[in-house]
């Protein structure tokens, strides 16, 4: 059924008179008829329901996240989790926990894909490695120096280090840090600590005060050691002598509830 192009704006409908898609159908067929139109109407049928309407700049959210999830399930493109905890690790090993969970957090809120995930936290895991192998190689570098520098006080050094340690550190967590970190074994960080294991020697009230009991039993007896003249050891212990000194970070140890930090 032939019909002049010119008659389909008198032909259609009311509401699509206007149509400018519907006008370029018309006017750009070669065949400008009714077959035309119906196959037009059957192909966008057909389609309607793989097209995708592209979102302005001033769509909604929920516009966006309609528009994202057509794209999702053409396979164009990734959505991120439904929320930070439904990120994997493959393995723990070398995580904390804590920190994982505000990774994700952080990772959810910026909108990255489980694979975009993984390649950020591959990333920083080999970054941290990489911190902690430089501390520590710096220190199995930088320890012959430190002896060379403190020559025969290295022990004596190294001990007042280990006993500014015992007296400061008061968890397990906070010796853990130091331990994992290599931070413990560093040169600067040995030379600080023996300084300050000097001060405390020499002026003991710059200890750490403990809470009474047994831990202040201890800690009196390390101080008499290290104080009174009248004590047998104290001038054993003026002298340097390393089971003295081994014995008076013993008395800090238990006065603090700690294990003495290996300096050595």
């Amino acid at each position: 059924m032939e019909v002049d192009p010119a008659l389909w704006r008198d032909l259609a409908p009311d509401d699509v008179k206007g149509d400018e898609d519907l006008m370029r159908v018309i006017t750009n067929s070669q065949e400008p008829d009714l077959h035309a139109v119906i196959k037009s109407f059957a192909h966008y049928e057909r389609n309607k329901g793989s097209s995708v309407k592209m979102p302005g700049k001033d769509a909604l959210p929920e516009e966006l996240m309609q528009f994202k999830g057509k794209m999702a399930e053409a396979g164009i493109i990734a959505l991120a989790p439904q929320s930070g905890a439904h990120y994997t690790v493959a393995s723990m090993d070398g995580l904390d926990a804590d920190v994982l969970t505000a990774f994700r957090e952080v990772a959810h809120s910026t909108g990255i894909t489980q694979k975009q995930f993984e390649k950020l936290l591959e990333f920083d895991i080999k970054r941290m490695d990489g911190i902690n192998k430089s501390l520590k190689t710096d220190s199995d570098a930088t320890t012959a120096a430190l002896k060379t520098e403190w020559g025969d006080k290295f022990d004596a050094n190294s001990e007042l280090a280990g006993r500014a340690g015992a007296a400061i550190f008061k968890t397990e967590e906070e010796m853990a840090f130091f331990d994992s970190s290599g931070i413990n074994n560093h040169p600067t960080f040995v030379k600080v600590m023996a300084r300050m294991g000097a001060m405390m020697q020499e002026d003991p009230t710059l200890l750490p005060k403990t809470e009474g009991g047994v831990g202040e039993e201890f800690m009196k007896e390390a101080l008499d050691i290290m104080q009174n003249a009248q004590n047998p050891k104290n001038e054993r212990y003026l002298r340097g002598e390393g089971n003295i000194l081994a014995e008076v970070t013993e008395l800090f140890r238990k006065a603090k509830g700690t294990k003495p930090v290996d300096f050595a």
